[in-house]
């Protein structure tokens, strides 16, 4: 069960493959079984399948062959064309780390294509500086890494912390928009309050004004009224 889980996959060539992983991937495994000379060749040409096979197969080694003559000529053979390294340099200028990929992944990604087109270190810390979240890259670009490592690390803390800082920026612009909301309410209501305020006391003054002028209407009909006419308005107010 092991061995299905570790063993590097057969390669057949095809441009979507990496020879550089893939042997890298051989190396180690053999490494870890613990393979002589012989049996790296063995396993070297059982792995090789479609185009790569036949390229093995019209390869003609001398008795004296060994696994470093296969390595040699495989990586000859499938070395990364001049194509795939312009390829590299332009994606290298103009990857961006995309949502959901970790700052590790994303710099590991930006070695290897390093790699492939021997970039400086100072150029690669340029190229993944330029490629990183601008959030991440704000916080890197603050610290002033002087290596590639120290790039990398303040990346990763750049990354544990983002979460907590934009939980604390939505927080406070939460907490901004509810005192505004309630400062609004209570200037509403302040507003409604002085309006009823305001219609009560001119309710009031209009019921004493024409309370005076009813008062003084009768007081006037009275004067005017005839004795008889009087005591009826006496009869009717009593």
């Amino acid at each position: 069960m092991l061995d299905t889980v570790i063993a590097p996959p057969p390669f057949s060539g095809k441009p979507t493959e990496d020879p550089g992983d893939w042997l890298r991937a051989f190396s180690n495994y053999c490494t870890f079984k613990g393979y002589n000379d012989v049996q790296q060749r063995n396993l070297f040409r059982v792995l090789l399948i479609g185009p790569a096979a036949d390229w093995l197969d019209n390869r003609t080694f001398p008795d004296t062959a060994t696994f470093d003559n296969y390595k040699a000529d495989f990586e000859a053979r499938y070395k990364t064309p001049e194509i795939m390294k312009y390829k590299s340099a332009r994606q290298i200028f103009t990857r961006r780390q995309e949502d959901g990929e970790t700052t590790d992944d994303y710099s590991t990604s930006m070695i290897k294509l390093g790699k492939v087109i021997n970039v400086s270190e100072e150029m690669l810390r340029y190229a993944i500086l330029n490629g990183l979240k601008p959030d991440i890259a704000t916080y890197v670009i603050q610290r002033n890494p002087q290596t590639l490592e120290e790039l990398l690390a303040v990346a990763r803390v750049a990354e544990l912390t983002l979460p907590a800082r934009i939980l604390h920026q939505v927080l406070c612009s939460l907490k901004g928009d509810l005192v505004r909301t309630q400062y609004y309410l209570y200037k509403e209501t302040n507003s409604k309050v002085e309006r009823g305020n305001a219609n009560l006391i001119a309710s009031d003054s209009n019921d004493d004004l024409t309370a005076t002028e009813n008062s003084s209407i009768s007081a006037d009909h009275i004067r005017r009224a005839t004795p008889q006419q009087q005591q009826q308005f006496v009869i009717v107010k009593g």
